[in-house]
């Protein structure tokens, strides 16, 4: 079992530079993470909130002594992964509540694939001043509004939109979607070209909703 684990948020190098001067780090285990991505102005976003990749997409960086080296992969992670997989590094038990998958599977074989797809929510933010730098920043959007989910394939990226009521403190959603959005990421890495209304992407959409 290991004797520390570290959830580290400074700088890696002066993390770094104490394990060694501690002689620790053969028995630490670094985890570098964001909570979400940032927008600079792609699609006209200053913010987080929305469901594009550029607000969903997060690093993710796990050192864990005797794993291996520069291991790097595209398979889809979430960050619910983290708890499980900090539980299967330091050789704890994991507890039944949890949700993520661990993906120690993937510290040694990065072609492996530990989830399907992967589920993001959004409450929107919507355009609102000028800021000096130019573009929009973003406000909140009003909590009567409406809601966002994005279903993300390895090749597909679904997003669904729906007007959501709140009644005391639960929200009750439409059951039909006022907006739809799909992204091939394959052509289209910078969500550019929304599929939704062609045709022949038909089937893929109703395979998302399924």
């Amino acid at each position: 079992v290991m004797q520390h684990v570290c959830l580290i948020l400074t700088p890696k190098s002066a993390a770094c530079e104490a394990l060694k001067e501690n002689q620790i780090t053969q028995d630490t285990i670094i985890c570098l993470w964001a909570d979400h991505g940032w927008h600079l102005n792609e699609h006209g976003h200053w913010v987080k909130s929305t469901l594009y990749e550029d607000a969903t997409r997060t690093l993710l960086i796990i050192y864990a002594p005797r794993v291996g080296e520069r291991i790097c992969t595209t398979s889809l992670v979430g960050l619910l992964d983290l708890y499980p997989t900090l539980c299967g590094l330091a050789g704890l038990p994991q507890p039944r509540h949890l949700h993520g998958n661990s993906l120690l599977t993937l510290m040694h074989d990065p072609l492996a694939r530990v989830h399907d797809a992967a589920i993001i929510k959004a409450q929107p933010w919507i355009p609102d001043e000028q800021p000096t730098g130019g573009g929009k920043t973003d406000k909140q959007a009003p909590i009567n509004s409406h809601m966002g989910w994005a279903l993300r394939t390895e090749q597909y990226g679904y997003i669904e939109w729906r007007h959501t009521v709140l009644h005391g403190n639960t929200r009750i959603f439409d059951s039909t979607p006022i907006g739809i959005e799909l992204y091939d990421y394959q052509s289209d890495p910078h969500e550019n070209q929304n599929l939704a209304n062609e045709v022949s992407y038909a089937g893929m959409i109703r395979q998302h909703q399924a």
